[in-house]
This record gives structure tokens, sequence and C-alpha cells, in this order.
């Protein structure tokens, strides 16, 4: 489930940047997710959004592995068309999944064609650390026991690799996000600083000017570097 803005227009080597969308893992779609298209897409960009299955219909795990797939789909296109990088990006719960990815040892498990592409991950008010939830209505639709939610918790994994230390990553939190969210964004950055020394903590963003906004910004100026 894919949407690709900038497929013909914009050159074979264009950069790529890949969005996921929040909603708790089960709410929104990709058909409400093309916001943050136009100002990559008037900065040479090409830009890919990410559907996925909801919760309760399948579970978060499944979620995880449906992200994983569409990934290897984007990256295998990515090295066909010879895009010069890509960077993946999501918002709350897509954060979440875009952490999985670079958390779980996915990225060991890939062609040396494919990671080499891959030059960074934006979070944006992410969840990192699912165990809170579980106690909550929004475990109503995603039933984690909390073995699981430990499990599916990028803060919790103590995977490390090598291809780590030649990423970026950026970890924005918005102004008005509850504390919670701050705590977790910043905390994540910290403590992930062993396993991605090039990580950064954006704190007190405004969501909209994180993706939406023009210049001058710290997204746009990441983005940039990738051109």
């Amino acid at each position: 489930m894919l949407d690709v803005f900038g497929g013909q227009s914009l050159s074979h080597d264009a950069p790529i940047l890949v969005y996921i969308h929040g909603g708790y893992w089960q709410e929104l779609n990709r058909d409400m997710s093309a916001y943050c298209v136009m100002p990559q897409y008037q900065s040479g960009i090409r830009v890919i959004i990410v559907g996925y299955d909801l919760t309760p219909k399948v579970k978060l795990s499944e979620i995880v592995e449906e992200i994983k797939e569409a990934a290897e789909y984007i990256l295998n296109m990515a090295a066909k068309f010879g895009a010069r990088s890509v960077w993946f990006c999501g918002h709350s719960a897509g954060a979440h999944l875009v952490a999985m990815l670079l958390f779980s040892g996915w990225l060991d498990q890939l062609d040396d064609n494919m990671c080499c592409t891959v030059k960074g991950f934006v979070l944006i008010s992410g969840i990192y650390d699912l165990t809170p939830l579980v106690s909550t209505y929004i475990n109503d639709a995603l039933k984690l026991s909390s073995e699981e939610a430990r499990s599916l918790s990028p803060m919790l994994l103590n995977i490390t690799s090598p291809l780590m230390t030649k990423l970026k990553v950026l970890v924005a939190v918005g102004e008005h996000d509850s504390l919670q969210f701050q705590r977790q964004s910043c905390e994540f950055a910290e403590e992930d600083q062993h396993r991605c020394p090039d990580i950064a903590v954006t704190p007190n963003m405004l969501f909209r000017a994180v993706l939406v906004a023009v210049e001058p910004h710290e997204f746009q100026n990441l983005v940039r570097q990738v051109k």
C-alpha cells in the first residue's frame, strides 16, 4: 500500500523520503497523509507514503512486518532506479514503526546494495516504550500483553549494529505534546546515543513545522543534505 509522488516527473536518482502515518496503529490512512509531499517534492525529493492495516483487524506485530516488507520493496526500487538516498520518517505510531526498522535488526538482513541507500531516520512525536499503554484504553484495540509490549518497544530492544553508526537520526517532539511524549522522545534519544552516535533530539517543535512549513527548519536542512 504505497503512494509515490514524483515517480515520473523527477529524475531516477532523486532522493526518496518515505513517510509513515500515525493514529495509534488504529486510525488514519495514507490518503490522509499527503500533507508532507509538496515541500519535499518542490525540493526535488520523491515522496512515498506508506499505508498499513490497522488494529484490531491485525496485530501490531503484523503491522511491523508489513512496514518491513514495504520498506524492503522501496529499497529494491531505489536500488533499481539508482536513487541517491532514502530517508524514513514517521509521526506518532508511524515514528514507532520507523524506529522498529532501525532497532529490530532489520537493517542487518538487507543486501549491501539496499543498505547503502539508507541515510537516516526522522522520528516525530513517537512512542518508543509501549508498556505504559497496556493499562490504557488504547490497548483495547492493540490487545498487547506486557511481554508483547516490551518486545515491540524500540527503546527496550538491545539490538545494535555497525550500520547504525553510519546513519543520521533526528528525534523531534511537539511543544504541545503530552509530557509522556516529550519524556519518551528525550529519553529515547539519550539512551540510544551509544547505538546511533549521530542521533539528535529537537524538542518543542510544532508538528506542522517539521514536515510542512518552508525554510528555515532543521528538518528541511537535513533533507537537503541527501540531494
